[in-house]
């Protein structure tokens, strides 16, 4: 977006975004299916994700603080890969709680844009594809020798 040139800190930045999706069930950066292009790139820009919505309010302190150290704008101070599978919710994974990570609470199911599933699930799924994620810093860094 900023045209710096693409580095590891774009793959943390998506990733950001995937948990979120996963762990919410919306886009972070998208609010109403008629956002304009132009405001979902402000957001992004900005760095101002959705925090408004009441599956956000559902999650661990700890996963709201990864995702928004995955989603920081400012790709120097956004979480490295090898941070990210040091995070606590990461490598917590075994200590998940047994009740629903957030409670989905669509208006319109016909207007959610990722499929619905079981929130527990989905939030275990998140944190084990992170865990699973340790390549990523392998390859972070083989990029940086």
């Amino acid at each position: 977006l900023k045209m710096q040139g693409y580095q590891a800190a774009c793959d943390v930045w998506s990733l950001g975004v995937i948990v979120y999706c996963m762990l919410i069930g919306q886009a972070p950066f998208s609010l109403r299916p008629d956002d304009r292009p132009e405001v979902i790139l402000s957001r992004i820009d900005s760095g101002r994700f959705d925090t408004t919505r009441p599956e956000w309010s559902s999650l661990s302190d700890m996963a709201k603080d990864l995702v928004r150290r995955m989603l920081d704008p400012e790709p120097t101070k956004r979480y490295t890969a090898s941070q990210v599978v040091r995070h606590p919710w990461v490598v917590k994974v075994n200590e998940l709680p047994s009740e629903p990570v957030a409670k989905y609470a669509a208006r319109d199911p016909s207007k959610m844009k990722a499929p619905t599933c079981e929130p527990t699930k989905t939030g275990s799924c998140a944190s084990i594809a992170l865990a699973k994620t340790e390549h990523l810093s392998q390859l972070e860094k083989g990029r940086t020798s």
